[in-house]
C-alpha cells in the first residue's frame, strides 16, 4: 500500500498517515485506517463458467482511477489452514493483514487527502464506532419508519389531489357531507 503512482506516499501523506494512526489507533501493531493509492491495493474476482474454480487478480485503480483512498486493516480473515481448504492456494494467504478499501472514501483522481477531509473520517469513524449496537439499530429504524412517513404523506397528498370529492387524508367522505359521496337516503 505504498505509492508506485505519480502521487508516491508524500510526507505529508506519511504524516497523515501518523496523524490516522494516532487517533483512530492500530489492530496487531499496524494503523487501523491509512490513506493508499488505489492502483496498489488489489483484489480478487472468482472466474464463473471456467472449468475450475480460479481467482484473477486485479487493482482497485481499474475501477476508482489513479487517486487516494482510505483503507481499513484487517487482521487474516482466518487461519492458513481455513484459507488453504478454502481456496486451494489460488491466492496468497494474507499473513500480515489484509486492506479493506473503503471505496466510498475514494478522492477524485488527482485530488490529495489533506488535514481537512482527513479530519473528516477520523471524525466519522470515531462517531461510527462510538455508538453501541442497539443505539445504531435504532437510529436506522428510526430512519425506516421516517422515510415510510414520508412516502405514506406523499401518496395522501397525491391522492387528495386526484380525487377530491371521494378522498381526504387517506380516508373516504361520509357520505352526504360536503366534498363526499351523494346521498340518496331521504327519498
Amino acid at each position: 500500500m505504498g505509492g508506485s503512482g505519480p502521487f508516491f506516499m508524500t510526507k505529508d501523506i506519511q504524516l497523515l498517515n501518523q496523524r490516522l494512526a494516532t487517533e483512530l489507533g492500530a489492530l496487531h501493531g499496524h494503523p487501523w485506517f491509512q490513506w493508499a493509492w488505489a492502483p496498489d491495493c488489489t483484489y480478487y474476482i472468482r472466474r464463473l463458467n471456467a472449468p475450475h474454480e480460479s481467482y484473477t487478480q486485479h487493482s482497485w485503480g481499474e475501477r476508482l482511477g489513479k487517486a487516494w483512498v482510505l483503507v481499513e486493516w484487517g487482521p487474516p480473515p482466518m487461519s492458513r489452514a481455513a484459507w488453504w481448504s478454502s481456496f486451494n492456494g489460488q491466492f496468497p494467504y494474507p499473513d500480515k493483514g489484509r486492506a479493506i478499501v473503503h471505496t466510498e472514501t475514494a478522492l477524485a483522481p488527482g485530488f490529495l487527502p489533506d488535514a481537512e477531509v482527513t479530519q473528516y473520517y477520523i471524525h466519522r469513524i470515531n462517531s461510527q464506532f462510538s455508538k453501541s449496537y442497539a443505539s445504531t439499530l435504532n437510529e436506522i429504524n428510526e430512519g425506516l419508519q421516517q422515510d415510510k412517513d414520508a412516502c405514506r404523506r406523499e401518496f395522501l397528498d397525491m391522492a387528495d389531489d386526484s380525487f377530491p370529492a371521494f378522498w381526504k387524508g387517506g380516508q373516504g367522505h361520509e357520505p352526504g357531507t360536503r366534498g363526499a359521496h351523494v346521498s340518496f337516503g331521504g327519498m
